[in-house]
């Protein structure tokens, strides 16, 4: 009897993490609140990607006879649960 009670806890156990991995990214959901919440939402989206399309395409030709560099700003979350798991700046950069 203690065998099928330690069997049975483990599988419920073990399945509580198992299952803890399948959560799903709810961006998509959430904008699709944002899109009920404001009618003018998808509107400004649909504006805003065909305004980054033309400049794209005004902008491609001036791209073969120059070189620029351009900079993409970036922020390093990084998660530890006690100082000694944190990392340096140095292994970021």
């Amino acid at each position: 009897m203690k065998k099928i009670i330690l069997i049975t806890f483990s599988f419920f156990f073990s399945y509580s993490f198992v299952y803890a991995q399948q959560k799903e990214c709810g961006t998509m959901e959430y904008l699709e609140h944002l899109k009920t919440q404001d009618p003018q939402l998808e509107n400004l989206m649909l504006k805003n990607e065909q305004a980054m399309q033309k400049w794209i395409k005004t902008h491609a030709s001036s791209k073969s006879t120059t070189t620029s560099i351009i900079t993409i700003p970036v922020v390093v979350h990084v998660v530890y649960n006690n100082p000694t798991e944190n990392i340096s700046a140095a292994q970021i950069l």
